[in-house]
């Protein structure tokens, strides 16, 4: 739970090297039951998708990886550099 307690949220989205150029999956950040955020295909080829949210009124945020066509297969998401702001 953010408890209101934080300003933002910053990562970079990226299908990992060990999906070996096969996974595809989408994704999604969710702030207090609303999506906020969200890419449609994430693949091994594209580079990183940035995520710069404003979370100063959030009680709760989500961060979600949905199965691509090939359901779970090589769907391998890192959300890197991960960090809430004060």
């Amino acid at each position: 739970a953010l408890a209101k307690q934080f300003q933002g949220f910053c990562a970079e989205v990226v299908m990992d090297d060990a999906a070996r150029g096969r996974g595809d999956a989408a994704c999604r950040a969710v702030v207090d039951g609303s999506t906020v955020w969200r890419t449609d295909s994430l693949r091994s080829a594209i580079a990183p998708a940035a995520v710069n949210l404003d979370v100063s009124d959030a009680e709760r945020l989500d961060l979600i990886v949905e199965f691509g066509p090939r359901a779970d297969e090589l769907d391998y998401v890192d959300w890197l550099n991960a960090r809430l702001i004060r």
